[in-house]
C-alpha cells in the first residue's frame, strides 16, 4: 500500500512514463530503427550513385568510344564543326546508311552522294527531308571542300 502512496505522490508524467515503462517489453527505441533506416538508405543510395558513375566513367573511356562506329561518326562532325541539330540528324543518316561504319562515306564522294539521296529519299516527313538535306550539304561542303554540292532532290 506504500508503494501506490509514493506513486501517488509523484508527478503525472513520471508515473504515466513509470507504467509505461513496465508494460514495455521492447528493448529498442523507435529512434533507434529509423536511425538505422535512414543509414541503409544511404548505403544503398551511395552504392547506385557509384555504380552509375562507373558505368559513365568506363562508357567514356577513348578506348570504348571508337567502338562504336555512330559514336566515331558524332566525333568526326564534332572535329568538323558542324552545331548540334545539324549532328542529330546525321546521327540519323549514320543510323540509316548500311555500311558497318558509317565514316566510311567520307572517303569517296559517290558513295557519300549514294547514301546521303538514298536516305533523304526514304525519309518522309517533309520538314525532316528540308533539313536532312541541308545538314547533308553541310556535311558535303565540309567534308569535301571545293566539289560542287549534291543535285536537290
Amino acid at each position: 500500500m506504500m508503494r501506490f502512496a509514493l506513486l501517488a505522490q509523484s508527478p503525472y508524467q513520471n508515473r504515466l512514463q513509470g507504467l509505461r515503462g513496465a508494460f514495455d517489453d521492447r528493448q529498442s527505441n523507435p529512434t533507434d530503427v529509423t536511425g538505422f533506416i535512414v543509414f541503409f538508405g544511404c548505403v544503398i543510395a551511395v552504392a547506385v550513385i557509384w555504380i552509375f558513375v562507373r558505368k559513365m566513367a568506363i562508357r567514356r573511356r577513348p578506348e570504348n568510344g571508337h567502338s562504336n562506329p555512330v559514336r566515331h561518326f558524332d566525333m568526326i562532325l564534332r572535329k568538323m564543326g558542324i552545331g548540334l541539330r545539324d549532328r542529330l540528324i546525321l546521327k540519323l543518316f549514320a543510323r540509316g546508311v548500311s555500311l558497318p561504319n558509317p565514316s566510311l562515306v567520307f572517303f569517296d564522294e559517290e558513295v557519300f552522294d549514294r547514301h546521303a539521296d538514298r536516305w533523304i529519299d526514304e525519309l518522309g516527313f517533309a520538314p525532316i527531308k528540308r533539313r536532312a538535306r541541308a545538314g547533308v550539304d553541310l556535311l558535303r561542303s565540309r567534308a569535301f571542300p571545293g566539289s560542287l554540292p549534291s543535285a536537290e532532290t
